[in-house]
């Protein structure tokens, strides 16, 4: 049995066995480590947890990652999760760049908002916009400038998930 460290909610947890792994729930971005590892891993990308993530021993993940991984010495070096995480899945179905694209060409209509469902807030921007004659604009095509430049979880935690009912930096 292999001891196993993860980092959840941003704090090292472990040592934990392989059944333990099974009771948490990780899932295949969950980052793992343990004693013989050069640094932490994805769990969907240790063979030996496909059996704990997707239930048979041997079966492959649903998918592959070509890129380098987050690394890190040992489990007492880390501060806690990746700033940026690669394996970072949005389930909102809304995409920054649409979002961005909307504030840069229509954000004085407020219609980013309106994609993110976010009503008060695009009836909020037409206001702005009609109060300011038009100096809104400004406002919003910075907004859809660094949209772009976000990363999705970014993007997602400041916009699609937040408490704000009108997000705007």
């Amino acid at each position: 049995m292999s001891n196993w460290y993860i980092i959840q909610n941003d704090v090292t947890v472990g040592p934990v066995t392989t059944d333990q792994l099974r009771s948490i729930g990780i899932n295949p971005t969950t980052y793992v480590w343990r004693e013989g590892m050069s640094q932490w891993l994805p769990a969907g990308s240790v063979p030996e947890l496909h059996s704990v993530l997707y239930g048979q021993p041997g079966t492959p993940p649903p998918y592959t990652h070509t890129g380098s991984y987050q690394t890190y010495a040992s489990p007492d070096a880390v501060p806690g999760a990746p700033a940026y995480n690669p394996y970072y899945i949005s389930y909102s179905g809304k995409d920054k760049t649409a979002t961005g694209i909307l504030a840069i060409l229509l954000g004085s209509l407020g219609i980013q908002y309106f994609y993110l469902g976010k009503i008060g807030a695009g009836f909020l921007s037409i206001l702005l916009s009609l109060a300011t004659c038009g100096v809104w604009n400004i406002v919003t095509l910075i907004q859809g400038i660094l949209m772009l430049t976000m990363t999705t979880e970014e993007f997602d935690r400041k916009y699609v998930y937040t408490q704000s009912s009108f997000p705007v930096f």
